[in-house]
């Protein structure tokens, strides 16, 4: 399953090239819209990570997931996790990965597939942790995201995706790169290795990993600027075991680590973090 203080001169040169590199990206997510064009869940078909997934169909089910409770945080939780996807043959699907609620996938004869989808980032309540106190809350977004991914191989397979929109002035963009490489082990079980990188631009790292002067004053933290950059690096392994037709178990661990101005951040209690998944799926039909 699953990727960042300023000089007044060198950094903000940087700060400029990579706003500029996700205003590019947009204007190419904004674009693909009005391509023609079939379908994929990012957790459930060029990566391999669901390799049973078939056009006009999907899969329903829960799991029990623990993760830490913010980027950063050195504490964890554990909650239950609804899992849900559905495609269609015209290529609207709903559900899936980066939280998406609906979108909808083009195909091409060459094993890349790329599309858009309404997503939600979903914020970060100071109430969630002691460690947030007085940082106040990142509201609750919807975003937009807009995927590439190519099959390589039967086994291999590269992903990107560009989402904008989140934070609290909406501004926050992500840009994640990955690579998936799917082993089975017999007809009904298979393993999962996955890589993915996350850069962020200096809006999405201020609202999660800054703390401002007014944040400052009613927190525990100095006042850090962060910086735009390379977010995290994340590995992961997933185990698929497809029990009958119907049913099929899963679990996921994956171990992230902050980079560049994300780690440095006072609000990074815990630069490696790492998330495990236990679940039980349904195929719908």
């Amino acid at each position: 399953m699953t990727i960042p203080s300023h000089s007044i001169s060198s950094v903000g040169r940087r700060t400029n090239l990579v706003s500029n590199t996700f205003r590019l990206l947009g204007t190419a997510v904004v674009t693909s819209l009005f391509l023609p064009c079939s379908l994929v869940l990012a957790q459930q078909t060029a990566d391999n990570r669901y390799p049973d997934a078939l056009p006009t169909s999907g899969i329903i089910g829960v799991g029990v997931a623990s993760l830490p409770k913010y980027q950063g945080s050195d504490e964890t939780e554990t909650k239950g996790v609804a899992i849900l996807e559905y495609h269609w043959a015209n290529g609207i699907f709903v559900g899936g990965d980066n939280n998406t609620l609906i979108g909808l996938q083009y195909e091409l004869p060459s094993k890349v597939q790329y599309g858009s989808a309404l997503g939600i980032d979903v914020g970060r309540k100071e109430s969630h942790s002691r460690a947030l106190a007085g940082m106040g809350d990142v509201e609750r977004k919807a975003v937009f995201v807009s995927f590439i991914r190519a099959a390589i191989t039967d086994q291999f397979s590269i992903n990107s995706s560009v989402q904008i929109g989140s934070g609290n002035e909406h501004k926050g963009a992500l840009l994640k790169l990955g690579a998936a490489y799917a082993i089975p082990l017999n007809s009904s079980m298979q393993v999962s290795l996955n890589v993915d990188s996350t850069l962020a631009n200096d809006s999405y790292m201020e609202n999660y990993f800054g703390v401002s002067a007014t944040q400052a004053s009613t927190s525990r933290y100095r006042v850090y600027k962060a910086s735009s950059g390379l977010r995290d690096v994340s590995v992961g392994v997933r185990l698929s075991y497809q029990i009958n037709h119907d049913w099929s178990v899963l679990a996921a661990v994956s171990s992230t680590s902050l980079a560049s101005a994300a780690k440095d951040s006072p609000l990074a209690l815990q630069a490696n973090t790492q998330q495990v998944l236990f679940g039980v799926t349904y195929n719908l039909k």
